[in-house]
Parts: structure tokens; C-alpha cells; sequence
């Protein structure tokens, strides 16, 4: 796995050389059976069966084994002859395919002094697969070569994912964890850069090697949450799981143990819940130690003036003019102004998720620290100047909490809120209390697996940018410069497997480009759709009610009947509400709604039986 971009400061696992024979160099398709193995029965679980003759060539896989490291059980044994021959076979096998050469075990295989003194063998892949980027211009038109290869990564990945499925059968690792991680990885990695190289000449099918139950179960039992490791191995592929399995762990403050693997509900906040405002610490007056600074005993106050504040927010929104936030130093004291947005003033929206502590439920207010830490952000993001001053608009002060009437006109605009913005900032905790990563692949993954990807609302938050940026601890970083990067990385990748950033960022286009045709399918309403019901998936929100409202607002519908209608009500006023509905919406599983005229709806959008499968093709 030394052939891949890594997160800053880390180091691939070391894969063993497990020995055995070496690879004959006959081709990568019948070694299996010149080896005298059955590759069905093994693939099936028959370990047994697997081989007609298990003497010699036991002895022969375990010549190099010292007494000490003789397997002792049957799990083990299987494992010690099973394992060289998969790794063999595949590993070298693909890449002399891949090189057009002879492979030798010498030219990859090295040994390495280990921890506790002793020495072990080791392979590595970073050369021949720097080898195989350079052969592009060698490769790209030989058709012949692409669709013999194209066979043997298919191959490959059928058996490694039915050995994984084994694994799972037999109760115990047919081969090694990480041995059969770092194959699985390979594979993906030739199959995917051979189609970069060889359209149109094979079709653009990836090789796909589903799971890893090994890597999984490892980062289960680090209490990762079972939603997460699923999106990254359905989004990013298992080697984009093996990168985020190098990051640090996620922030431990909010368990994941009710979460399941197709949502993530710990960001959820429940009724009656006790909410924690999140103070930040470098802005922060209070200077005692012990201070959590999530607490109303922190002697952080919120701003002097908030009673006028929220009064002159409520009367923008009567005016129908949209309310923009800034702070001016007066006297020695900073105070928190309101601005009616004219146009001209420029200005950036801000997108948070309000399990990080900067909502508030009880009324329109935060920590003053929290106000000097979203102007300083702004300030360093060199957005929003107009005289001096720098303004900004944040749901948990410019949407009053009541009356529902004036809570509604504020919801209204919303559309208008992030769409006329200069710049569309998120703001999430897990990535603004990090320095910025060197590279902008780990930037995305950083970006991926954050829990801004998660929620309802952050979504037509992000689709309706202009400009999207995100927040790390003393950078932000333009969405389309991680775009770029990516784009002209993977064409120029000459060394390193840059697949995982590229994927990562291919979710984000999916967000960015739902509202524009180019991105997102064949017409602005049936591309519109497919990609907003792809980005979906995995997104959850507090109030289920509310996936009307967010929905409506990113499809430009009238809010207002929306918003009037009770809870039960919404999704039914939604479909009704609807101008054209695309007839693949007819197909998609899940629960319908349960009134005439409604039979074919959706009853929810955010149910995991409605978008478990893409969205069925079909026009308006």
C-alpha cells in the first residue's frame, strides 16, 4: 500500500510476504490450475477440495518457516498455504499483465528489521506501480492489451470479494487481513487507472472488490460508526477506507452506537434534549482552566446588545429584506450590528451543523467568542470587505425562533440567502480545529467523512453555492481549487495512486452540481433529480418534517404552503406543490404515500428503502 497518497505524517502498513512458490510468469488467467488448484471449490469454501495433492505442496509453501512459526491449528495452516498462493498469484500475476514483463519475487520482496529485533520479509508495490503509470503512452491504444487486462482485474476482484464472503462463512480470515487489504486495494487501483488509460477501448466498468471484513471489524471495534465505515467503502472504495483508517479517530463527545449502517443519527437532536452552546476557546474572555466553555456557567456572555439585535433582525425580515451580521470594535467593546442587504454588499453565508454547539433552541443568541471566531474566519478568508466591515448571515440568529409567522418569512428567502452570497463557508468542527492538510486529497476525505456530509440541511446549503469554501483552523479552501487540483492530479499522477482524493471530491461535485444540468444528467429536471437523490443518501435531520422544506427550497417551489402545513402534512403538500415530477420517480422502492391521488409518492425521501438504489432513468 506504499503506492498510494497518504495522509500527512503517515506511514503505509507493512504487507507480508507470505513466500511459497514463485509466480512462473505464464500468465495471469491459468496459474491457478498450473498450480494445481481448483480455483472454484477454493473460491466456494471447499478448502479441501480445493487441491487434489496437499503434501508437497504444503511442504513446499512451509520450507522457509522456522519450527517456532509452524501453524498450529487448521485455521492457521489454511491460512499459511492459501495465503502465498492468493497473494502470489494476484499480485504478481497482475502486474507482470500490467508491465508486459517477468516478475521477480527479488525485485519487490525485501526484509526489514522489525520492532522486537527480529527480521521479516516484506513487499512493495510503489515501484512497479510508478512503472506501470509511466507505460500510459504504451498501453493507452493497445486494445489488445486493455481488454486482456480489463479480464484479469475482473477476475481478480470476483475472487477476492467471494474469499472475503469465505471468511465470513468459514467464521475465520481465509488469508491474512492485511495481506488480503493490500491486494484488494492493488487491484482496484490497476483497474481504475487502466480505464483512465484505455477509453474507449474497454468499457467503464470498474473492477469492484466490495468489502474487507477484516479492515472493518477493526475500526468497528474502534467505535467508528457503522454509517461511516459504510460510506466510505460505497463512496471512496476500500482503499479510501484504508486512508480515513490512518486519520486520527472521530471526536469521541457523541456515541455511535444506535447509529446503523445506513444513517447516522448521533448529530440528531432530540425533543427535550439538553442542548450544549459551544464556546470558542481562543476567542473566549473566561480564563479559568477547568472551564468546559460549553456551559452557561463559562463568564463568556453573549453580546450586550443581542435584545436589539434580534429586534432589528425581525424587522428586516418584515421588510422582506434579508438581515447580515457584523462586528465593530466601539470604545474598547466589539458589538454585533445588523444590516439590511442591498445589492451590492457582499457577503458570506455560513453553514454549520448544530450538533457542534453553534445552534441554539431556546432563543437567538450564541457566545460573543462565537462571534469573534465567524468574523475572524471571514476576516482570514479575505471575504465579505465593504467599509471596513465584513458581514455574515447565520441561521441561529437571522431565523427567529417565534412566532411561527415571522420564523416562516425568515425560512422564505432562503434560497436567496445562499444563492446571493459571495461565499458559501462550512464551518464544522472536525475541521476547524485542524491545521490544513498539505494535500488536497486529504483535504476531501477530511471534508468526506465530516459530519456536514451527513445532514439534510447542509446539503441545499451546499448545492446552492456560488462559491463553497471550508473552514479549517486558520485556512479556508476553495472548493473549486480542490477541484482543480484533483482534476489535474489525477492526469498527472506519475508515482502515487491519487484515486481516493478524486472519489472524495466526485461526492462534492455530486452536491455543487445538482441545480446545474452540465453536471448532473441530460436535462435541468431529470438531472436535477438523479443527483439530488444521490447526494441523499446516508443524510439525516433532526425533524423528518423537514426534508419538505430543504427539498422545495432547493427546487425553487413556493414555501409558504409548505411551511403552513402541519408536520404529517408537508411531504403530501410537496407532491402536490411539485410542477413536473420525473417519471422515474414511479419506480423507486420504499413506502408510498397512502391517499388517493398520492398512491405513487414517496412518503419520505430520507427512508433508506426509497434511495437504497439510483434513481430510475425516465424523463419528466
Amino acid at each position: 500500500m506504499d503506492f498510494l497518497t497518504l495522509p500527512d505524517g503517515k506511514q503505509p502498513d507493512r504487507v507480508p510476504d507470505l513466500g511459497g512458490p514463485s509466480y512462473d510468469n505464464l500468465g495471469f488467467q491459468d496459474y491457478p490450475s498450473r498450480q494445481g488448484w481448483n480455483i472454484e471449490r477454493l473460491l466456494a469454501g471447499d478448502i479441501v477440495g480445493a487441491r487434489e495433492e496437499w503434501n508437497d505442496y504444503s511442504q513446499e509453501v512451509l520450507r522457509d518457516v522456522t519450527p517456532e512459526a509452524l501453524p498450529e491449528s487448521n485455521e492457521e495452516l489454511i491460512k499459511a498455504v492459501v495465503g502465498p498462493f492468493v497473494q502470489t498469484w494476484i499480485f504478481f500475476g497482475l502486474f507482470q499483465e500490467a508491465l508486459g514483463r517477468s516478475i521477480s519475487r527479488s525485485e519487490c520482496s525485501s526484509s526489514i528489521a522489525c520492532e522486537d529485533g527480529s527480521e521479516g520479509k516484506y513487499v512493495s508495490a510503489k515501484e512497479l506501480f510508478a512503472e506501470f503509470l509511466q507505460r500510459k503512452s504504451h498501453i493507452q491504444n493497445d486494445i489488445a492489451w486493455c481488454q486482456k487486462f480489463s479480464a484479469c482485474t475482473r477476475f481478480a476482484a470476483t475472487a477476492l470479494e467471494r474469499l472475503d464472503e469465505t471468511s465470513a462463512i468459514l467464521g475465520g480470515f481465509v488469508i491474512p487481513g492485511i495481506v488480503h487489504l493490500s491486494l484488494a486495494i492493488l487491484v482496484i487501483c490497476l483497474d481504475d487507472y487502466s480505464i483512465i488509460f484505455c477509453q474507449p477501448h474497454i468499457a467503464p466498468i470498474n473492477a469492484s472488490v466490495g468489502r474487507c471484513r477484516w479492515l472493518e471489524e477493526r475500526l468497528l471495534e474502534g467505535k467508528w460508526c457503522p454509517n461511516l465505515v459504510r460510506r466510505m467503502r460505497t463512496d471512496l472504495g476500500i482503499e479510501g477506507l484504508y486512508y480515513a483508517s490512518l486519520l486520527e479517530a472521530q471526536i469521541k463527545d457523541q456515541s455511535h452506537e444506535h447509529c446503523g449502517d445506513a444513517l447516522c443519527i448521533a448529530h440528531n437532536f432530540k425533543e427535550g434534549q439538553v442542548y450544549r452552546l459551544q464556546h470558542a476557546k481562543r476567542f473566549c474572555v473566561c480564563e479559568i482552566e477547568s472551564c468546559l466553555h460549553d456551559v452557561e456557567k463559562c463568564s463568556c456572555t453573549e453580546p450586550s446588545n443581542i435584545a436589539e439585535v434580534n429586534a432589528q433582525v425581525a424587522a428586516a425580515i418584515r421588510k422582506g429584506a434579508i438581515p447580515l451580521l457584523s462586528l465593530v470594535d466601539e470604545d474598547r467593546f466589539t458589538k454585533l450590528y445588523v444590516t439590511e442587504y442591498v445589492e451590492g454588499i457582499e457577503y458570506t453565508a455560513i453553514s454549520h451543523v448544530w450538533s457542534d454547539g453553534m445552534g441554539n433552541p431556546y432563543r437567538n443568541s450564541l457566545p460573543m467568542c462565537v462571534f469573534k471566531e465567524l468574523d475572524y474566519f471571514v476576516r482570514h478568508a479575505q471575504i465579505s470587505l465593504r467599509n471596513g466591515q465584513r458581514y455574515f448571515w447565520m441561521d441561529t440568529i437571522c431565523v427567529p425562533r417565534e412566532p411561527d409567522e415571522l420564523r416562516w418569512a425568515a425560512i422564505e428567502p432562503m434560497k436567496d440567502v445562499y444563492r446571493q452570497a459571495e461565499c458559501v463557508l462550512v464551518v464544522c468542527r472536525e475541521l476547524a480545529w485542524l491545521p490544513l492538510p498539505s494535500t488536497p486529497d486529504e483535504v476531501l476525505v477530511r471534508i468526506f467523512r465530516c459530519k456536514w456530509m451527513t445532514r439534510l440541511w447542509t446539503l441545499q446549503e451546499g448545492a446552492l453555492a456560488q462559491r463553497l469554501a471550508f473552514q479549517f483552523e486558520d485556512h479556508a479552501i476553495d472548493y473549486i481549487y480542490l477541484d482543480d487540483s484533483m482534476i489535474a492530479g489525477l492526469a498527472g499522477a506519475s508515482r502515487l495512486s491519487r484515486l481516493v482524493g478524486n472519489r472524495a471530491n466526485r461526492t462534492l461535485t455530486g452536491i455543487t452540481g445538482i441545480l446545474m444540468p452540465e453536471v448532473s444528467g441530460r436535462d435541468e429536471g431529470q438531472g436535477a433529480w438523479s443527483a439530488f437523490w444521490t447526494a441523499l443518501r446516508h443524510r439525516a435531520t433532526s425533524r423528518r418534517s423537514d426534508e419538505a422544506i430543504c427539498a422545495s427550497i432547493l427546487f425553487g417551489n413556493d414555501l409558504r404552503p409548505v411551511l403552513r402545513a402541519s408536520k404529517e402534512e408537508k411531504m403530501k403538500v410537496f407532491w402536490r406543490e411539485q410542477k413536473s415530477i420525473p417519471s422515474g420517480i414511479l419506480w423507486v422502492n420504499g413506502p408510498r404515500m397512502t391517499i388517493d391521488s398520492l398512491r405513487w409518492a414517496p412518503e419520505s425521501l430520507l427512508d433508506v428503502r426509497t434511495w437504497a438504489l439510483s434513481f430510475p432513468s425516465g424523463g419528466p
